[in-house]
C-alpha cells in the first residue's frame, strides 16, 4: 500500500497527492531474508550476492553495456554536459562532461491487454493520518521513529 498526503502548490495553488514514505527504509539484510524466502538459497548467500551486484553492474556498464535484469528492468549510465556546448562537432570531447549518472528504466510485463512497468502493478493508494515526522525524537541518533516519513525521492 501506498501512502499520500495532500499537498498545495506554490506555483499554482491547485492541490495534488503527492507519495510519501513510511517506516525505515528496507535495508540490504531484510531484501535478502525476504528473497530467501522464495528461493532455495540462504539469506546469507541471497546478502553476498546483493552486495556483489553494484560492482558487477558498474564493471558491465563501463564497458558501455547496460544491465538488463528480467523483471526489474534496465540500468544504464547517462552524462550530461549542462553548459558547455561548442559550436562544432569536431570541439567536442570528454572536458564538455560535468556528470555520469545511473538511469533505470523499469521492465514493462503485460498485464491482460496493456504493457505495465514493473515494480508499479496492483498499487493501492492511502490517504497518510499518520504523524509528521519529529526534527530528534531520540531514536537511534537519526530523529526518525515509527512514524518515519519523507517524499518520494524519486517524484
Amino acid at each position: 500500500m501506498l501512502f499520500f498526503k495532500k499537498v498545495k502548490k506554490k506555483l499554482n495553488g491547485l492541490w495534488f497527492p503527492q507519495l510519501i514514505l513510511v517506516g525505515k527504509p528496507a535495508k540490504t539484510q531484510e531484501v535478502a531474508e525476504r528473497l530467501a524466502r522464495e528461493s532455495t538459497v540462504s539469506p546469507a548467500d541471497v546478502h553476498a550476492v546483493i552486495r556483489a551486484l553494484p560492482d558487477v553492474m558498474a564493471e558491465i556498464m563501463a564497458e558501455g553495456r547496460s544491465v538488463q535484469l528480467e523483471g526489474l528492468g534496465t540500468f544504464y549510465y547517462t552524462c550530461q554536459a549542462s553548459g558547455k556546448g561548442v559550436d562544432s562537432e569536431a570541439k567536442v570531447n570528454t572536458n564538455q562532461i560535468t556528470a555520469v549518472r545511473v538511469q533505470f528504466l523499469p521492465a514493462r510485463q503485460r498485464e491482460g491487454t496493456q504493457m505495465t512497468r514493473s515494480l508499479v502493478g496492483n498499487l493501492t493508494f492511502t490517504e497518510w493520518r499518520g504523524k509528521e515526522p519529529q526534527e530528534d525524537s531520540g531514536n537511534d541518533g537519526g530523529g526518525k521513529g515509527d512514524d518515519y516519513l519523507e517524499e518520494n525521492p524519486l517524484g
